[in-house]
């Protein structure tokens, strides 16, 4: 038997911190479903980056992107 799997209950019960990074320009996957998913989860963080599309093709996109990995990442040490 299958399990139905609800994404929005899940986001919701979690309690750890989840980072969420979006571009802009996205046109696979909207931004708006990650600013749903940022602002249900309760320890959720949403970084937009700016003219940046689904796979963040650009280096410059990239960098930013790590850079708020690591960013989210120190609050752990």
């Amino acid at each position: 038997q299958i399990q139905e799997f609800n994404p929005w209950k899940t986001l919701e019960n979690l309690q750890i911190p989840i980072l969420f990074i979006h571009g802009d320009k996205d046109f696979v996957v909207p931004c708006d479903d990650s600013i749903k998913f940022s602002k249900i989860t309760p320890k959720g963080k949403l970084v937009i980056i700016k003219n940046a599309d689904h796979s963040f093709l650009k280096e410059s996109h990239k960098k930013q992107v790590a850079e708020e990995i690591l960013k989210f990442l120190e609050n752990f040490k």
